[in-house]
């Protein structure tokens, strides 16, 4: 507490993590490399992916913006647009992460915004986390 001058009441949290079993499918990583990201996966064992929605590219969006300091706090985003992604999508050979390759080449200073439909095989099936966000300090 105390952020942004409130009165620091003080306070105790308490954090229960779930065993990786019970923890649903989704985006455990995202590694930029020379001309798209690889996508790691949470998987634990009752999480089942489809593989067919995984090498899907509509399954996939991703968009890229940068933000120009302003006086106030933050400041709008800059140049948003829809990267264009190459219509190949590469599987890991243990299902566990995949790599997609974007049309346009990187861009320093710019955060991309990737996110996932559900890729998991039962319908009801949670997939969390399905969006992650990657700032570009130096291209690959």
């Amino acid at each position: 507490s105390g952020w942004g001058g409130a009165n620091n009441i003080g306070s105790i949290a308490r954090v229960e993590l779930k065993r990786a079993h019970e923890m649903p499918a989704g985006i455990a990583e995202v590694i930029a490399r020379r001309d798209g990201f690889m996508i790691k996966f949470t998987n634990g064992p009752f999480a089942r992916l489809d593989v067919g929605k995984m090498i899907d590219p509509d399954t996939y969006s991703v968009v890229a913006y940068t933000r120009k300091s302003t006086p106030s706090y933050g400041g709008g985003d800059v140049d948003r647009h829809q990267v264009k992604l190459k219509d190949f999508v590469g599987l890991s050979a243990t299902n566990d992460f995949v790599f997609i390759q974007t049309e346009e080449a990187f861009k320093e200073g710019y955060v991309y915004e990737i996110r996932m439909k559900n890729i998991c095989q039962k319908e009801g099936d949670e997939f969390f986390p399905a969006e992650a966000y990657y700032t570009m300090r130096k291209s690959p």
